[in-house]
């Protein structure tokens, strides 16, 4: 078996085995093809699949392309990225990765002159300190219905944030400001370390 990579080295298998996404079914469509309709553009047949991660399948030429293009042929193209941007907003709601009914706002965030896949952490803190003060244009959208949080619909999922904020002295100070993100176990077991490293670890985590 040969595999063509940079740096070649000892073959390593990889096995994925009833992981949490066997879960679930791997068409959230219950559809191994669909006609996705994407407003200002055109109906798309995709294959939406859940499997590792949320993945959407298109034939290249439905979208102008070989199939064998680089990476500057596709990040310099404007108009190929909003395409494909629309495709996977649209998908994620048809995959049910985002139900409309349960976010207060949709926010994209532009980062390095293009729109950001999802959101950035600091874009989200900035949604959740903005609408936590009065008369903001996140605020005006949210206010009443937020509850304290918002979340917010980006390209690739949901983000819930919140913040506090007070008046000091004629000026906001923000107090607080929340994020939650998910985070998973990825090992347990036992580990060693040098006696000058469990020192300071000792120190660092009962600082």
């Amino acid at each position: 078996m040969n595999i063509d990579v940079t740096m070649p080295r000892s073959f390593v298998a990889q096995g994925f085995i009833n992981g949490e996404d066997a879960k679930e079914a791997p068409f959230p469509t219950e559809n191994p093809v669909d006609s996705l309709e994407v407003p200002s553009y055109r109906a798309f047949q995709v294959t939406m699949i859940n499997a590792g991660n949320p993945a959407i399948f298109i034939n290249a030429e439905a979208l102008g392309l070989r199939g064998n293009e680089m990476q500057a042929d596709v990040n310099d193209n404007a108009e190929l990225l909003r395409k494909c941007e629309a495709i996977r907003a649209y998908a994620a709601v048809r995959m049910r990765r985002v139900d409309p009914t349960t976010i207060n706002i949709n926010a994209r965030i532009l980062s390095m002159g293009k729109l950001h896949h999802a959101t950035t952490g600091t874009g989200g803190v900035a949604i959740a300190v903005a609408g936590a003060i009065p008369g903001t244009v996140v605020n005006r959208l949210v206010a009443n219905k937020a509850g304290g949080s918002i979340r917010f619909g980006h390209p690739s999922g949901v983000m819930a944030v919140g913040a506090q904020a007070e008046q000091k002295d004629g000026a906001w100070v923000v107090t607080k400001a929340i994020m939650l993100r998910t985070a998973r176990r990825l090992m347990e077991g036992p580990s060693s370390l040098a006696p000058e490293l469990r020192t300071l670890h000792h120190d660092y985590c009962h600082a």
